[in-house]
């Protein structure tokens, strides 16, 4: 899986929860998500890197908090 498809599958998981801007997961939930949706924890990390380094989520301890721009990219599938 390429990293953006990885970075994407945080988006995804963060859009099923209906997740609006600051909304938080614990890491251990999208870990589980990832693991379910068949990725190993190396992808699930190279995951979570890609989707920080776009912006679309904030580590703040151990959760994850869906940012304005990851929100942008997922937004109109929750405003349905």
């Amino acid at each position: 899986m390429e990293a953006n498809e990885n970075g994407r599958i945080i988006l995804e998981f963060m859009a099923k929860r209906g997740m609006k801007v600051t909304d938080c997961i614990p890491v251990d939930e999208i870990i589980d998500y990832g693991i379910d949706e068949g990725l190993s924890l190396s992808e699930i990390q190279g995951a979570l890197v890609h989707a920080s380094v776009k912006e679309w989520i904030l580590h703040v301890g151990t959760n994850v908090h869906l940012s304005q721009a990851g929100y942008r990219q997922i937004g109109s599938a929750n405003d349905n």
